[in-house]
């Protein structure tokens, strides 16, 4: 019998494998359920005519859209630092270290990671 977790609380990367004392970031994927209340927040949608004809006008906070995003699929970090301070996991800095390439691209790839685990039927072990 299989047996699904569905509180989706995320999983551990760490930056360094071998060493998790070094620090990681526990990730979640984005849930259809997350990211439709996110569109719903974000995404505006009129009724517009013209020449006669009738079309839907949507257009999207872009930026709030990401925040929202980014806040829901980084859970939490251990040993994160900026300009050799650790920083909460928060928020801001969520969104703030997501401009950092060497973050994002750690985030990003360990997403992709998370995803491929996930399609494959693959079970991560969860902290």
């Amino acid at each position: 019998m299989a047996n699904f977790d569905t509180e989706n609380t995320g999983t551990w990367f760490y930056f360094d494998e071998e060493d998790e004392s070094q620090g990681g970031v526990c990730l979640r994927v984005l849930s259809a359920e997350e990211s439709i209340r996110i569109e719903k927040l974000t995404t505006i949608k009129k009724d517009k005519f013209k020449a006669g004809n009738h079309y839907i006008e949507t257009k999207t906070n872009d930026k709030v859209n990401s925040r929202l995003m980014w806040d829901y699929v980084i859970t939490d970090w251990k040993n994160v630092c900026v300009n050799k301070e650790e920083v909460s996991c928060n928020i801001d800095n969520k969104v703030s270290l997501m401009n950092d390439p060497n973050f994002m691209n750690f985030v990003v790839k360990s997403l992709e990671t998370l995803q491929e685990n996930i399609e494959s039927g693959k079970n991560l072990a969860k902290n």
